[in-house]
């Protein structure tokens, strides 16, 4: 069992969507400056379109890693997200990565309009054609839900193995991401626990498909580094919602977070009332890291030793991306 914390050459930062596009390529510039492994944006509707933007910021670093995550495969189809990606690759020289997933039913059926799915085989699938029409320079699939005939490239990609992870949650989507996926990249609230389960699904589904090498698992992290009862606070309002409406989701049951902790909450959201009094710091530690720098190390410490590949350390509600880099700074080399 590994028990070293990350450093900053292996750890990722990721900044939300509604940034200024001179704010976060000023952000962005400062993280590589300070050595950080990899940024990461999401394609949070309805803000600005994550594509353009990783092209704007492969356009002003020149070492950082850029990823988008998650990109869904209903606004756009996989042969569609193979283009941009493979064209913001090569603005990037080789350093961006992408990540597929579902996103949610409320912003694309609801609100778009467009029917969601079979969200699982959508992005496996997707993924899939991803990688082969990147990998290859040719399409020809028929899938459960997606299709594609004859589709050629009129460029050659700047890397035919561009990575594409998978931006899951449950048994069989990991086990799909071992199977297809050149990684998962897990979503916030992902404690270690449940880093731990995750890594065994994904290692069985990696099995099943004959791979021997080592698919990378990827975390959302949020960190705040100082007073316990203040990064409490910064993390109570986010956590509350998504304990509330996710308590019987594999992220909160593999959690180790006991029952009588989760079911108050649950209760008090699904009146309508806030339940940010109900998250205690150690509940609130569970699923970010937060506490003094000793602290911090070690819990980041566990989430290697779960088999994280890749921490992406992310900011707390009130707290600004930089200062959140500054954090991460304090306690890693």
């Amino acid at each position: 069992m590994d028990n070293r914390s990350f450093t900053l050459a292996e750890t990722g930062v990721s900044f939300p969507g509604g940034l200024s596009a001179d704010v976060l390529m000023s952000t962005v510039r400062q993280a590589e400056a300070d050595g950080f492994r990899s940024c990461w944006i999401s394609e949070d509707y309805f803000n600005g379109g994550a594509m353009a933007t990783a092209g704007a910021l492969a356009a002003v670093t020149n070492r950082i890693e850029l990823g988008v995550g998650v990109v869904n495969p209903y606004t756009r189809t996989p042969v569609l997200t193979a283009m941009e990606a493979a064209a913001v690759d090569a603005i990037a020289q080789g350093r961006f990565m992408l990540a597929m997933g579902s996103s949610n039913r409320r912003w694309i059926e609801e609100k778009m309009c467009i029917p969601f799915q079979k969200a699982i085989t959508h992005v496996a699938e997707s993924v899939e054609m991803i990688r082969t029409l990147i990998g290859t320079g040719h399409l020809d699939f028929e899938g459960q839900c997606l299709r594609a005939h004859n589709v050629e490239l009129d460029f050659t990609p700047f890397r035919r193995d561009m990575p594409v992870y998978m931006g899951v949650r449950g048994e069989r989507a990991l086990g799909l991401a071992g199977e297809h996926a050149d990684g998962v990249l897990l979503s916030i609230m992902s404690a270690a626990p449940y880093v731990a389960w995750a890594r065994e699904q994904v290692d069985k589904g990696a099995a099943r498909a004959g791979r021997t090498e080592r698919v990378q698992l990827a975390s959302y992290i949020p960190l705040f580094v100082g007073d316990r009862e203040e990064g409490r606070r910064a993390f109570a309002n986010t956590l509350s919602f998504y304990l509330g409406r996710s308590a019987e989701q594999p992220f909160v049951q593999q959690s180790g977070a006991l029952p009588q902790e989760i079911a108050p909450i649950a209760a008090k959201i699904a009146a309508g009332e806030d339940a940010s009094d109900l998250i205690t710091w150690e509940l609130a530690d569970r699923f970010a890291v937060i506490g003094s720098p000793e602290h911090c190390r070690e819990r980041l410490a566990e989430y290697r030793a779960a088999g994280l590949d890749q921490p992406i350390l992310c900011a707390c509600d009130g707290v600004s991306a930089l200062d959140m880099m500054s954090f991460a700074k304090e306690i890693l080399n």
